[in-house]
């Protein structure tokens, strides 16, 4: 064996692989057709959500479905070598930030030792939602994975199973995403979110104007300007906070900046900020919202009419 063979297996040895997990897909034949997928594969998703909280179940449950297959069956295993797409549909479904930390958190069943598993090829996985609702917030979400390959195994209870092909390793793969909220959107969200807090402190918001820029593709800044009335007394306030993506894929929310110049709106921000900066200084790992097998590789930000991340997957 060569140096540079030697050298070439060394570093495949050292490359991340797709973990192990699979999904049950019951007993019987392999799907012959789109109806059967789709079938096939919403019970196994029930299955695999079975022991989960009630909130996630019905966000499987509320998602769409579909799978389009145009390739005829393998003549011997009966089933087809390739799946045109699979899609996942959310649009109208309504998650918080919660869930979806307990979606990154779920670790699929060990699917039976492979011996002859029958390759099949997923040439599209696309999920996309126009819009879901993150926390009562429309955010809208295109994914697409291309080049899927996985493995149909057979456990000893004669269960079919789908599962990642450990012979790929992760950089194989080809997704991109984008995630983008309207400026309107998100100013709404800022508002909610101010108001509740500015209410607590026996004052109230009268006026509320967001902006965003990203100073580079990795870091953003939300700029608040309010106008908060006690009483008699009326003042203007401004927000600053900033968000900077690090090559881990690591989000460091800053610390939230107000000011005023009257002192006593002052005295109300500084409590104000002190409420909300549990939100804030802190860091957010975004690849612990990912399931097992895709890592965020790279992410780039985006402000104008809309505030949009794109991002590879690998």
């Amino acid at each position: 064996m060569t140096d540079e063979t030697a050298a070439g297996n060394a570093a495949r040895a050292t490359e991340r692989t797709i973990p192990d997990g699979g999904l049950d897909l019951g007993p019987g034949e392999p799907p012959q057709d789109a109806a059967g997928w789709e079938q096939r594969l919403r019970a196994a998703g029930n299955g695999l959500l079975a022991g989960e909280a009630a909130d996630l179940r019905a966000l499987w449950a509320q998602t769409a479905l579909s799978v389009t297959v145009e390739h005829a069956p393998d003549p011997v295993t009966e089933a087809p070598a390739s799946i045109d797409e699979v899609t996942l549909d959310a649009t109208g479904v309504r998650a918080t930030q919660e869930s979806l930390e307990a979606i990154g958190r779920i670790t699929p069943p060990m699917p039976p030792e492979r011996t002859d598993g029958v390759p099949v090829r997923i040439h599209r996985a696309t999920v996309r939602a126009h819009p879901a609702y993150l926390d009562g917030t429309p955010v809208r979400l295109d994914c697409e994975v291309a080049d899927l390959g996985v493995l149909l195994t057979r456990d000893r209870q004669g269960h079919l199973w789908m599962q990642t092909d450990p012979d790929r390793v992760l950089h194989d793969l080809r997704a991109r995403a984008r995630v983008s909220i309207a400026e309107a959107d998100l100013t709404h969200m800022v508002r909610d979110l101010v108001s509740a807090q500015i209410a607590a402190m026996g004052a109230t918001l009268t006026d509320l104007q967001v902006q965003i820029t990203t100073r580079d593709e990795r870091t953003a800044v939300v700029e608040v300007a309010a106008k908060v009335k006690k009483g008699l007394l009326s003042a203007s306030a401004q927000f600053r906070v900033g968000a900077r993506v690090d090559d881990q894929m690591v989000a460091r929310l800053g610390q939230i900046q107000a000011r005023s110049g009257n002192p006593l709106v002052g005295m109300i921000l500084a409590a104000v900020r002190g409420r909300l900066d549990r939100y804030a200084d802190r860091e957010y790992d975004l690849n612990a919202y990912l399931p097992a097998g895709l890592r965020l590789v790279d992410l780039r930000l985006r402000a104008d009419t809309d505030l949009v991340a794109e991002v590879v997957l690998g």
